[in-house]
């Protein structure tokens, strides 16, 4: 009904007029109800309908096409009130499990594939924006990043860690299945920096 309605289309448009041609946002606890209940309440009460027939991308989608998916990932970045707990994190986490539909809509030259970007440069969202928040905005402009238009990617061809390819002998990442290195000694090299994005490769390709 909320979606018939235009319930979420309504709500994006009332944030984007407070955006006007700056970088504000409405209020701490509008952007709470915003990105924490209202989000929370759309994708859980869709997902658990009796008749299983909306998938969590299914959800998405629908938000993204009102626009209110947008303008949900600017009202990410505002700090929680005080004491009260924050999911927010999840939410942003779920599209990482929706590797086609991150792949189509956040590409540069989107409104959600903008919206990230220019999070991550500081020119959008919240100025104290949570560091947990600000690394699951960079998981998902790395993984955009990595996908090509058909939400898979194609199996590196060199090693992450030297760049140099060596064809059937590369080892493969165990954790991910998709990152590849030509010796343990790179793999060994490039942990530091893998590490952090291990988990998220892994959702990714596996939910593909």
């Amino acid at each position: 009904f909320a979606f018939e309605s235009d319930f979420f289309s309504a709500l994006a448009d009332m944030i984007k007029a407070r955006k006007g041609g700056g970088r504000a946002l409405p209020s701490q606890i509008i952007c709470y109800c915003v990105a924490h209940q209202m989000m929370t309440n759309a994708v859980v009460t869709a997902t658990s309908r009796f008749d299983n027939t909306w998938s969590k991308e299914k959800v998405f989608k629908k938000l993204e096409t009102s626009g209110f998916l947008e303008q949900f990932l600017r009202c990410a970045t505002a700090q929680a009130p005080q004491g009260v707990p924050s999911d927010v994190g999840e939410l942003l986490l779920g599209l990482l499990d929706c590797p086609v539909f991150l792949s189509k809509t956040f590409k540069r030259c989107n409104p959600c594939g903008d919206v990230v970007t220019a999070i991550i440069d500081g020119t959008d969202g919240s100025r104290r924006i949570r560091p947990d928040i600000m690394k699951t905005f960079q998981s998902i402009a790395s993984l955009r990043n990595a996908l090509d238009p058909s939400g898979l990617s194609p199996m590196p061809s060199a090693c992450a860690s030297c760049n140099v390819g060596v064809g059937s002998k590369m080892m493969t990442c165990s954790g991910c299945n998709w990152t590849r290195y030509c010796c343990s000694e790179c793999q060994k090299a490039d942990w530091k920096n893998h590490r952090q994005w291990c988990k998220d490769y892994s959702k990714c390709f596996s939910s593909s």
